[in-house]
């Protein structure tokens, strides 16, 4: 599996998680999570990034009200080669 890939489907859930809270601004973090699983179909080590990153996104929006998605994606983007040093720690 590709950093490459785990990457894509990294930024991809986290641009879910955002877009669901978007809509369903009452919508917690279970439910959102939970939403992106199903519409990302994604399997291992992709599916551990994609959940790492929605959480993260989804925890950016909450702390920081003041970013605006583009910023919260870029600062998750930021984050992924520490997430993926993790994953493979683990």
């Amino acid at each position: 599996m590709s950093d490459e890939k785990i990457k894509i489907a990294m930024m991809s859930a986290a641009s879910k998680a955002l877009a669901y809270k978007k809509i369903n601004a009452r919508a917690d973090q279970e439910e959102i999570l939970q939403f992106v699983m199903n519409d990302m179909r994604v399997r291992g080590q992709e599916k551990i990034g994609a959940m790492v990153a929605a959480s993260k996104a989804l925890k950016y929006k909450e702390e920081e009200s003041d970013l605006n998605d583009k910023k919260i994606m870029q600062k998750v983007m930021d984050d992924a080669n520490d997430i993926l040093m993790t994953m493979s720690i683990e």
